[in-house]
């Protein structure tokens, strides 16, 4: 028979896992103030002062003794000659509990936690007993006594047990590279102890340790803060952190965290989703399965489904490169004609590989050598998707080894076929019968083959091109297929204008219009926040409008709250905002994008960094809605996000908002962002500024 008492939270004891009476208030303090005194003999005399206080009865050493009598009949039901030891014990004109460690929760608490590993070696088991240690915390410690004298030292010691597990478990996470969920874990502690100058700096370190240094020197800024809003000094550690952030000094994390902290380690996995109803392409695959390494470049037109063809391969095949995968996007035909620097995507792949950002070189071939270093020895997948030549993909290929590439382009390549031993796999377009498997993926075998002409007409009509008949298919969903063919009797199908158009023509006139003024904004990928502004519209019209643009297939939302669209699809859009709408629509609409994310930087910086002359004068003009930010870490959050946007606006925009953007980047990048490339880019810009 076992017995067990629960102090963690409500007073309980159990026997045999079942929970027992314990009577009345009274009678419940002799059994806590027994466990409080962690088996030691405990003075009848102090019981009976600490259980009736200034109140006692008539006759309290006989009244204690019933309540003792009691308990033994609670903590020890078997009473015969063979039952186990006494639990509750007479000793010397006092009494003692006499459990063993793992029978009283609160004691099993504190030698567990005490007991487990410190050394970063040992973090695996240091978790797993910290974790198992924390799930038995079921809240306040002797919480029907918390305002007894008696407890509050038992309280207070307990709960500084529980906040030294809750760290030391915070710190194997780190020491695990888990950041994720040491960031989750450190933060809820932070806020829960605003004042304990130990939990904001493990809270900053998880978040340094994830790379995320901005937000690291936020953090304890804030408990700066707060502190000297009470009138209190920092702790001397929160300074020290501080400048080893600012300095980058790896030498204190490998002390603080253990020796070699901040260490590639991680397999990155950056692939896109894959898209559903994938169909034909049976000798492609095949092709592509025959080759283990080396580079693999798919050709075709625009439209011809390059990119599926690659990120489906990929997850297919992704189990084969236990190194990882990563993914760029080259934007080699896109309708700003800027295809992304070598430099650029080398630092994004760096920085999956858990680069930190101010260990990236600032040169083309430094990263390209510090990318071959990381990956020598692993077999890691490369998707470049919309590659421009092969001076953009040269800087990219890994060293020497087992890896792959695969490179999707509207480029023949030929150069690295001959200079790189790149293996070309051409895509045509589908044939009939492809096509018709394609329709069947998108609408139905039923209803495909229930039109049989409707459909020979639309397959015809899109020409092989899987995003044409992606694009009808979404554009009609439910309608006939006679309909659709009717709409597409204008002869054969030799580019997308054609189904792009018919698509733009279905939307209400102000979807069409905010589509076509989206080619204006040069970044990856908009916001509601930017798409309202643009357009002059309310943020719900605008973000109706948005969603209804991607139930088309005209947009695509690849993660909430943020739309990109196809590099075709920009260029069509580009090319119908040209003939529809008259230049001064075009510049205003420019304008108010332009002047979001003026006004929107200018706030940020205001809450993120020193004080600095404005960008812009005066307050935003009443047409345009900038971002407003309640403190310093939304602020930032927001300005990582929009800073390549800002960086293209800056580039392309008329020359009298040059000067305000790159002086409306420049807090960020002086204080968080500092790439020796975006500076001398925009040399120019902010020396017209300053």
């Amino acid at each position: 028979m076992r017995t067990e008492v629960r102090v963690l939270g409500p007073l309980e004891v159990l026997v045999d896992g079942r929970p027992v009476a314990l009577g009345g208030r009274r009678q419940q303090a002799v059994l806590a103030i027994l466990v409080a005194a962690r088996g030691r003999t405990v003075p009848a005399e102090r019981l009976i002062a600490q259980v009736w206080a200034d109140d006692p009865p008539p006759r309290p050493f006989a009244s204690l003794q019933v309540y003792v009598s009691r308990l033994r009949s609670v903590l020890e039901p078997d009473r015969s000659p063979r039952a186990a030891a006494r639990v509750l014990i007479s000793d010397g004109g006092g009494y003692a509990l006499r459990l063993p460690v793992d029978a009283v929760d609160a004691w099993r608490f504190v030698a567990e936690a005490g007991g487990a590993p410190d050394a970063p070696d040992s973090a695996a088991h240091a978790h797993t007993v910290l974790r198992d240690t924390l799930a038995r915390w079921r809240g306040m410690p002797f919480a029907p006594f918390a305002d007894e004298p008696w407890a509050r030292p038992e309280i207070t010691r307990l709960a500084q047990a529980h906040l030294l597990a809750r760290e030391r478990d915070i710190l194997a996470l780190i020491r695990l590279t888990h950041t994720g969920d040491a960031v989750l874990f450190a933060q809820d502690l932070a806020e829960s102890e605003p004042l304990r100058a130990s939990a904001w700096r493990l809270y900053a370190l998880s978040l340094w340790t994830a790379h995320r240094s901005a937000d690291a020197l936020d953090v304890l800024r804030r408990h700066r803060r707060l502190l000297n809003d009470l009138g209190l000094t920092p702790d001397e550690s929160i300074a020290e952190m501080e400048r080893a952030i600012l300095e980058q000094r790896q030498s204190y994390l490998d002390e603080v965290v253990g020796t070699g902290a901040g260490e590639t380690s991680v397999l990155p996995a950056r692939l896109p989703r894959a898209q559903p109803g994938f169909v034909a392409r049976d000798a492609e695959l095949a092709e592509m399965d025959r080759h283990t390494d080396g580079l693999v470049v798919i050709t075709g037109t625009g439209g011809v489904g390059k990119t599926r063809l690659a990120i489906h391969w990929a997850h297919r095949a992704a189990g084969r490169f236990p190194g990882g995968c990563l993914y760029a996007d080259l934007r080699g035909f896109g309708p700003q004609d800027t295809p992304a620097a070598p430099a650029e995507v080398l630092a994004a792949f760096l920085t999956a590989l858990e680069v930190p950002d101010q260990r990236i070189p600032p040169g083309e071939a430094a990263r390209t050598a510090l990318l071959r270093s990381l990956l020598a020895g692993r077999r890691v997948l490369i998707v470049l998707d919309n590659a421009y030549d092969a001076e953009q993909i040269r800087p990219l290929l890994p060293g020497e080894g087992s890896s792959l590439v695969v490179v999707t382009s509207r480029n023949r390549m030929t150069g690295l076929a001959v200079s790189d031993g790149a293996h070309i796999v051409p895509l045509a377009v589908l044939d009939a019968e492809e096509s018709r498997d394609y329709l069947y993926a998108m609408i139905g075998e039923d209803a495909v083959d229930g039109e049989p002409d409707a459909r020979d007409t639309i397959v015809a009509r899109c020409g092989g091109l899987p995003l044409a008949l992606t694009l009808v298919c979404a554009g009609d969903r439910g309608t006939p297929l006679v309909t659709i063919a009717e709409k597409m009797e204008h002869g054969p199908l030799t580019d997308l204008w054609p189904v792009f158009s018919w698509s733009l023509r279905r939307l209400p006139a102000a979807d069409a219009e905010l589509f076509r003024h989206l080619a204006l904004h040069p970044g990856r990928h908009v916001t509601p926040a930017a798409a309202m502004n643009l357009s002059g519209r309310p943020r719900a019209v605008t973000r109706a409008a948005l969603s209804r643009l991607a139930d088309v297939h005209l947009l695509d939302e690849r993660r909430p709250g943020r739309f990109a669209c196809h590099e075709l699809l920009r260029t069509f859009a580009a090319q119908a905002a040209h003939r529809t709408d008259p230049p001064e629509i075009r510049d205003d609409a420019l304008r108010r994008l332009i002047e979001y994310y003026l006004y929107s930087a200018t706030e940020a910086a205001a809450r993120f960094a020193a004080p600095v002359p404005p960008a812009v004068p005066g307050p935003a003009p009443d047409d345009i809605t900038p971002e407003q930010f309640s403190d310093a870490e939304s602020a930032l959050t927001w300005m990582a996000d929009a800073y390549d946007d800002i960086l293209a606006l800056a580039a392309t925009a008329p020359e009298r908002y040059r000067g305000p953007l790159a002086a409306a980047l420049h807090p960020y990048r002086r204080n968080l962002r500092f790439h020796a490339g975006d500076c001398i880019a925009l040399f120019h810009e902010w020396d017209v500024a300053a």
